[in-house]
């Protein structure tokens, strides 16, 4: 769940923190007589490894933005394509298109191909991992992108990577076949800046 909070937002009629009431809304969901999603968080997921039966606790991000609003985005995101998940500290001279064709056939059909890939890159360790989230929530432009050709050096990466990984003949559930990703997306830390503001930025820099 991710949450943008207006900070003129004043939460009423319920008790309990806003974690709280998320929580509540994804037990309701996944109780729903007409949920056909599958609850897979466990209360122990160590040892007794008991499901809590209601997808609860969610996994919930929350960031405070300026207006009255609260922006929601759900993602109900699989337990198989969660447990693909891949994360690893690259070196400066390590070149990530080698590392995503090495990586992308260990992880078989249990993420349930065609699908996705999200990839984050840059910060720390669980901001990379977040990135990658967070950009799959974007919508599939792959076709739109072929279509009208790369702008920009992000782009023309996605593109790379969406044939290679679809010339790997993964396929569908892993039987084989030319169609593994339907979009590449790729978040960075910091996101590059435009040209205008940096042109700001040396003017001032010029004037002092």
């Amino acid at each position: 769940m991710f949450l943008k909070i207006g900070m003129d937002v004043r939460f009423e009629g319920f008790p309990g923190s806003v974690e709280d009431a998320v929580n509540e809304g994804v037990r309701r969901a996944y109780l729903d007589p007409d949920n056909k999603l599958r609850g897979s968080v466990l209360a122990d997921p160590i040892f007794e490894r008991k499901n809590t039966k209601d997808n609860t606790p969610a996994v919930i991000h929350m960031t405070v933005v300026p207006g009255s609003t609260v922006d929601v985005t759900v993602a109900a995101k699989g337990g198989g394509s969660e447990n693909k998940s891949k994360f690893v500290m690259m070196n400066p001279s390590d070149n990530l298109v080698d590392w995503v064709m090495k990586t992308v056939p260990t992880m078989g059909a249990g993420w349930c191909p065609p699908g996705m890939l999200g990839i984050g890159v840059g910060g720390t360790a669980e901001k990379a991992m977040l990135l990658a989230k967070e950009v799959l929530m974007e919508p599939i432009d792959m076709f739109e992108l072929l279509a009208r050709g790369p702008s920009s050096k992000l782009e023309e990466l996605r593109i790379e990577l969406y044939e290679k990984v679809n010339a790997l003949g993964i396929g569908a559930q892993g039987l084989g076949g030319l169609t593994t990703v339907l979009d590449v997306k790729i978040a960075t830390w910091p996101a590059p800046t435009s040209a205008k503001p940096r042109q700001r930025r040396r003017t001032r820099s010029h004037r002092s």
